[in-house]
């Protein structure tokens, strides 16, 4: 049986390729702390907050995803 990576997985990887620290992720997603994307990354918080995260991370333009991201 095959396991889908989470979404805070997925955007731990994304982080990691372009060699961002938690700091410099949420600096770049202007979040008020890096406490917010690692519970992200987490995978703990709720369908609501990752949905909104998600948004905002496809409409950042300092975040340029890749089609397989």
């Amino acid at each position: 049986m095959h396991t889908y990576p989470t979404f805070g997985q997925c955007l731990k990887s994304i982080l990691d390729s372009r060699e961002l620290s938690l700091q410099e992720g949420a600096r770049l997603m202007e979040m008020k702390s890096a406490t917010s994307l690692s519970r992200i990354i987490h995978d703990e918080v709720g369908v609501k907050t990752l949905e909104k995260f998600h948004f905002s991370l496809l409409n950042n333009p300092n975040f340029s995803l890749l089609p397989e991201e």
